[in-house]
């Protein structure tokens, strides 16, 4: 959660010319592209967040593990937050982070 809120922090505060939230933006593209930048592992740097956002909204808002079944906490799907009631408690927040996310 906090990584995804600096990241946007950073792009509206850090990069102030045109030039450098272009450089910013590129960045950003080149990850959800899945082009990795070469000076640094695709897994450390900060921006394969924005990849990670794609990832979860191709798959239906859940973060998917390696066994093709959703993380104990990431789930995102509206029809699990609103309507299946062992998700009661995290509705607001859940609701919240995506929503974050997606800004």
């Amino acid at each position: 959660v906090g990584h995804m809120f600096a990241l946007s922090i950073a792009y509206d505060l850090i990069a102030e010319s045109i030039e450098e939230k272009d450089q910013v933006f590129q960045l950003i593209d080149d990850i959800v592209g899945k082009r990795r930048p070469t000076h640094t592992h695709p897994h450390t740097h900060p921006l394969c967040l924005y990849a990670m956002l794609g990832y979860i909204k191709r798959n239906g808002y859940y973060l998917v593990d390696v066994t093709g079944r959703p993380t104990r906490w990431g789930v995102w799907a509206p029809e699990q937050l609103n309507w299946n009631q062992s998700w009661a408690d995290e509705h607001g927040l859940n609701s919240l982070q995506i929503l974050t996310y997606l800004l």
